[in-house]
């Protein structure tokens, strides 16, 4: 089932088909490096579980990311509710992680924009945040691009080691617009 279309891609359910290449990409240490370890293929499969069943239960949660033109698997790009022990929950957080031969290319920004508004329209959430380590350039830029603002809230992430370098995380929020302030469609 498809839940977010875009130009260049769908979001939509895990399937079977998807493991592999998720496997691969978890244990890519590229792909990796703002996360405490790369991941075994049991581990892959676990998480690829886990994001299975918050979208079945909730109708929505990291969604498989697809390309339109030749069907290939490229990563997960969705919308998460964060974890009851969280220090920021509870709240709806939008994330994304792609495979190396996918990136600079637009795709994570193109595919959260429209992720964020199913998040306003279909959701009705108030708003949604983004979170990665303090160190993450990349995803830092995509959530500006998207039009998040930092909080100014570094924090600690409670699963992440004090020592190196990731676990200082920023934290990025966007509001729902107020549908009062847009402007007309032009006619």
């Amino acid at each position: 089932m498809i839940f977010v279309e875009t130009n260049r891609l769908v979001l939509r359910q895990w399937q079977t088909s998807d493991l592999s290449k998720f496997s691969e990409m978890c244990a890519d240490d590229r792909v990796m490096k703002y996360f405490p370890k790369t991941l075994t293929a049991i581990e892959s499969a676990e998480c690829v579980d886990r994001f299975t069943q918050t979208i079945t239960q909730l109708g929505f949660g990291f969604w498989a990311a697809e390309q339109k033109n030749d069907g290939k698997f490229i990563g997960f790009i969705g919308l998460n509710p964060l974890s009851d022990d969280h220090p920021k929950a509870p709240a709806v957080e939008i994330g994304w992680r792609l495979h190396a031969d996918y990136w600079r290319l637009g795709l994570a920004s193109e595919a959260a924009s429209a992720c964020l508004d199913y998040a306003f329209e279909e959701l009705s959430l108030p708003e949604v945040i983004s979170q990665t380590p303090a160190i993450n350039h990349a995803s830092i830029g995509v959530m500006r691009k998207i039009g998040m603002q930092d909080m100014q809230e570094n924090f600690r992430h409670h699963l992440i080691p004090v020592e190196g370098n990731l676990s200082e995380h920023v934290l990025f929020r966007i509001r729902k617009p107020d549908q009062h302030t847009k402007e007309p469609c032009p006619r």
